[in-house]
């Protein structure tokens, strides 16, 4: 799973699928968010007998003009209703999270306004991403992508997304800046949950230093230990927003009907729904609510004084896997991965294994989340509905009240099901290599499990994707005419290389491709020469682990 990928669509996420797929009564407005008077019912007046006639009375002095009424006061203006929203939400930030501002927060200041429109928030977004991933490393990741099937092959995953940024983003706070922003369209009820989120990522900032933490495991090809760090911050956001939200009576539905009926919010969600590729919704939704679930389960198992103290000690030792972050038990039993580092490039595997002319195109760690991704993106139709089937953790209870499904809607949580479950629950370290030369790429990739059955599990559940990367479509015609279409894969075949036994696949594509396991570890070598393959596997066999 790519980091940066990932933080460009993270404001996008929750409002989208919030507004697609709750319904709740239309919200107040901001003028009338104090309900109306009822008046007391008044029964009909009993009869009163005319009274006698008063006696004349001389006429009074002339009396002084009555006071005309103060005029009403002016209209609440969008800056003004800002200051206020955001100054009431950092006394509760200050409360309920219990750290204090050491500094002010700025606020983006264009043409005199804080909002910003959703047009305003996609531009800065997106140059942010810009500053972040020059056009070279933009296109190195969307052929990265492309080639573990999450997007397709020729995307600009700048443009695709650009639309999903523009749909959902609510309110966002850049940590390198120390700004954030909230964009115009949402009512008080949307607006102040949304401030208070991220006024939790400003306060937390100040005491935890994102931006370190972001370049730290940013600049060092550490997608995984990065997507822990990002739960753990969107986790924290979510966690502590719950507590606000639940604990004002009412507030949970209303902010919910913000939401759905903020300007555009409707239309924008739909489309986004319908966007390929689907597969992003578990990349976007898992660091808010696999990180605010990560937290629910570890904070009250520290037993600490206060949460304050248990969330210290979180953001002190944070977890180094997204294992850590499914599986939060792992992170209290200190269970982290191995460490897989891959031979030399040049001298052991670019050079005289692939032959002169090939390039490093890029090189990471998948961990359990990102491989979960990738096998659900290959395995299973690329719809929203399909792949949210696959992704979506269900409730384990009846939700009962209208709160409860609003809250569930909210904070979605990533569960893998079925196969892909079983495939990577056993995930204890990865390694990958992309390559490239002219228009070929070729994957070196070592994984370590916990036992040789998980690693097992997993080479036969990538070589099914294998099969269905780079099998052919038959049709056939049958007696009465019509046409049936059956996917074939590649031709294949048992291959032996030292201690490595798996499956080997010819004409995929630019080459041959093999899946190998010995004890715990699995090697995948993807479209390589055929005459190079087995060097190629031996060379990787030589990581160390």
């Amino acid at each position: 799973m790519n980091r940066s990928l990932a933080r460009l669509l993270l404001p996008a996420a929750l409002l989208i699928v919030a507004c697609s797929s709750t319904e709740a009564p239309p919200p107040p407005r901001h003028e009338e968010s104090a309900a109306a008077p009822v008046p007391e019912p008044v029964s009909a007046p009993a009869p009163v007998p005319a009274p006698a006639p008063a006696p004349e009375k001389a006429p009074d002095a002339p009396s002084a003009p009555p006071t005309p009424p103060a005029p009403p006061a002016p209209a609440e203006t969008d800056d003004q209703l800002l200051d206020r929203i955001t100054g009431e939400m950092a006394r509760k930030v200050e409360e309920i999270r219990g750290l204090k501002f050491k500094q002010e927060v700025k606020f983006k200041q264009e043409v005199k306004r804080v909002w910003k429109s959703r047009d305003e928030a996609k531009a800065e977004m997106l140059a942010n991403i810009d500053e972040e991933l020059p056009p070279e490393k933009l296109a190195a990741m969307s052929r990265e992508l492309a080639f573990f099937g999450i997007v397709k092959e020729g995307t600009d995953v700048k443009e695709l997304f650009s639309e999903f940024i523009s749909a959902g983003a609510g309110g966002y706070y850049i940590p390198k800046t120390k700004v954030f922003s909230l964009v115009r369209g949402f009512n008080e009820d949307a607006s102040r949950p949304i401030v208070f989120h991220e006024l939790i990522h400003a306060v937390e900032d100040q005491y935890y230093d994102y931006n370190a933490r972001q370049e730290k495991y940013g600049d060092a090809d550490m997608s995984d230990h990065s997507a822990a760090i990002q739960a753990i911050v969107e986790g924290s956001a979510r966690y502590w927003e719950d507590a606000f939200v639940d604990g004002e009576e009412g507030l949970r539905m209303r902010y919910t009907a913000g939401q759905m009926a903020a300007e555009g919010m409707g239309e924008s969600a739909a489309k986004v729904m319908e966007m390929p590729p689907a597969i992003i919704i578990g990349m976007v939704l898992y660091p808010y609510g696999n990180g605010s679930e990560f937290h629910h389960h570890v904070v009250p198992a520290m037993k600490t004084a206060t949460p304050q103290e248990a969330f210290d000690r979180i953001f002190t030792d944070p977890p180094t896997s997204t294992e850590q972050i499914l599986h939060p038990q792992k992170y209290l039993d200190g269970d982290h991965p191995r460490t897989v580092k891959l031979p030399d490039l040049l001298p052991v595997l670019l050079l005289p294994v692939l032959g002169e002319g090939w390039e490093r195109l890029g090189g990471d760690t998948q961990g359990e989340f990102g491989i979960g991704l990738v096998l659900n993106a290959s395995l299973f139709p690329n719809t929203m509905p399909a792949q949210m089937m696959q992704v979506i953790k269900m409730p384990k209870a009846p939700l009962k009240t209208p709160e409860e499904m609003a809250k569930f809607n909210q904070t979605p949580v990533v569960e893998f099901k079925g196969d892909t479950a079983k495939a990577i629950g056993g995930w204890d370290g990865d390694r990958y290599l992309l390559a490239g030369k002219g228009d070929r790429m070729t994957l070196g990739w070592v994984s370590c499990w916990d036992t040789p059955g998980d690693a097992a599990e997993f080479a036969e559940r990538y070589g099914k994707v294998i099969e269905r990367k780079y099998g052919r479509v038959e049709e056939t015609a049958g007696e009465d005419g019509k046409v049936s279409k059956k996917r074939v894969a590649p031709e294949s075949a048992s291959m032996e290389s030292g201690a490595w036994k798996g499956t080997r696949w010819k004409g995929t594509r630019d080459g041959d491709s093999a899946i190998l396991v010995s004890g715990d570890r699995v090697i995948v070598a993807e479209r390589v020469e055929a005459e190079r393959l087995e060097p190629f596997v031996l060379a990787l066999g030589k990581a160390e682990i």
